[in-house]
């Protein structure tokens, strides 16, 4: 499973490329100047990373190439002070709750929210806990400017921490999602993914049930549900716990 939100890359040759972004990284030239640094924007793709060269501007400045996991546990360092993130292709989005996407402001606010929570997975993959915990807190309580039209950063927010299992900080987000568009099918199934994992099944079992009365043909709550229904003893309430394999999928809207 990947740790980051998958990004759509587009290399100079317009290739595309998807991968779990995870920070800027430098390497050293071999036999050349010790102090000379090579910066690179590096993805997460199961056996092998995904790696872009970077400009003095830390803009890319090279195609996305891969590399052996051997290769990059030996050549290159994660580089946690510098912020600089990737910007996903897009089309512009029409109006949806009187927010219109693709405007300047709110690529700036999707940007800022992006490489809080990248820098955050950075430092959680560094160890420092705590200090990831802090940043994804402060992406969570971004209040100005937010509104319906970013709750698919907080779903892809919120998923990622789940397969981290950082599972209370997961149903945060997803929260954060349900209080953007309280009416979203898929939202009460992602929260309802993240509360069961979290243990809360009567939670999870309720949102479920509410995704279905707004979608009642969204197959993959119904397939959780009647997953949860088949693996609960009867009479079982809230505080039990488990993870699903392969019974169900994430939705994104």
């Amino acid at each position: 499973m990947s740790p980051l939100p998958n990004l759509a890359m587009q290399g100079r040759g317009g290739a595309m490329h998807t991968g779990a972004f995870i920070g800027v990284h430098a390497t050293r030239p071999r036999g050349g100047d010790g102090r000379l640094k090579r910066y690179w924007f590096v993805w997460d793709d199961g056996d092998r990373y995904l790696v872009q060269p970077l400009d003095g501007a830390y803009q890319p400045a090279g195609d996305v190439r891969p590399v052996s996991a051997a290769t990059f546990r030996d050549d290159f360092e994660p580089q946690p002070g510098i912020l600089a993130v990737p910007l996903r292709d897009f089309e512009p989005q029409p109006a949806r709750d009187g927010v219109q996407g693709g405007e300047a402001g709110e690529d700036e606010l999707e940007h800022e929210l992006r490489a809080g929570f990248a820098l955050g997975m950075t430092r959680l993959r560094n160890g420092d806990r705590e200090g990831a915990l802090r940043l994804f807190e402060h992406v969570l309580a971004t209040e100005e400017g937010v509104g319906p039209v970013h709750k698919h950063l907080f779903t892809e927010f919120g998923i990622h921490l789940r397969k981290r299992r950082l599972l209370k900080t997961a149903c945060d987000f997803h929260r954060r999602v349900l209080a953007l568009s309280p009416e979203d099918s898929h939202a009460h199934f992602n929260a309802a993914r993240a509360l069961y994992e979290d243990g809360d099944i009567d939670a999870a079992v309720r949102h479920l049930n509410h995704s279905l009365n707004i979608s009642p043909d969204l197959e993959p709550a119904s397939l959780f549900l009647a997953y949860i229904e088949r693996h609960r003893p009867a009479g079982e309430g809230a505080g039990s716990g488990g993870t699903t394999t392969g019974t169900t999928q994430e939705t994104r809207r």
